[in-house]
């Protein structure tokens, strides 16, 4: 109801300038697509528009204007087109989530700029080519999320990520073999899944990877005995 105060309206958080600081409507059976004036919510910190899946259209460029953004959730619609460079102005932003709809295209190279960035989700999408060793430069990340695209070529070195927990790159085209750098990740209790890479190791698999077990064969795919 347009006529109730801002602050009564269902999803909306305000600060005390009565500015827009959270927007989460998820699961809110939300159609058409993201309008343009999303940019005009200067203050805004978390936007949470996940699991509506008669949400369509791209991912508008004015998202790039959100200067405060920490959450951007927009997981579980039917978003498509590529991912827009301008999304690489969100210094702050810890948290990506745009799995679960139909974007294509290449890795969006500038996401690589998100410096602040702990968690990074892009699986199930259309995504094509190959993951940017760029990616060493998000320090910060705990979870990298990419599979069931179709990125191709082979995995990149990745000694920068020494914070990394969570590593799903199952559901590609990889190839080639495993890379130095997972064997000191493996090190420190990585949960990871490269299943279902049909090109991927070649002749065989990495000594360490092939070796490493973990004890939930649900995330896993080299359960302990």
């Amino acid at each position: 109801d347009f006529k109730e105060p801002l602050k009564d309206w269902h999803g909306v958080t305000l600060n005390r300038e009565d500015r827009v600081i959270e927007l989460k409507l998820a699961e809110n059976n939300l159609k058409g697509s993201i309008p343009k004036e999303i940019g005009e919510l200067k203050e805004l910190k978390e936007l949470s528009l996940t699991n509506n899946d008669s949400l369509k259209g791209s991912i508008p460029k004015e998202i790039g204007e959100l200067k405060e953004l920490k959450y951007l959730y927009l997981f579980g619609n039917d978003l498509g087109d590529s991912i827009p460079k301008e999304i690489g102005e969100l210094k702050k932003l810890t948290r990506l989530y745009l799995n679960g709809n139909n974007l294509i295209g290449s890795f969006q190279m500038r996401i690589t700029e998100l410096e602040n960035l702990e968690y990074l989700f892009l699986d199930d999408n259309i995504l094509t080519n190959s993951i940017p060793e760029e990616i060493n430069n998000l320090k910060k990340l705990i979870r990298l999320h990419l599979s069931d695209n179709k990125f191709t070529g082979s995995i990149p070195e990745i000694p920068s990520l020494d914070n990394l927990k969570e590593l799903y790159l199952n559901g590609n085209k990889l190839s080639g073999s495993y890379p130095s750098s997972i064997c000191e990740l493996l090190n420190n209790d990585i949960k990871f899944n490269f299943e279902f890479n049909d090109s991927l190791l070649g002749g065989g698999k990495s000594a360490c990877v092939h070796s490493y077990c973990d004890p939930n064969p649900n995330l896993n795919p080299n359960p302990c005995d």
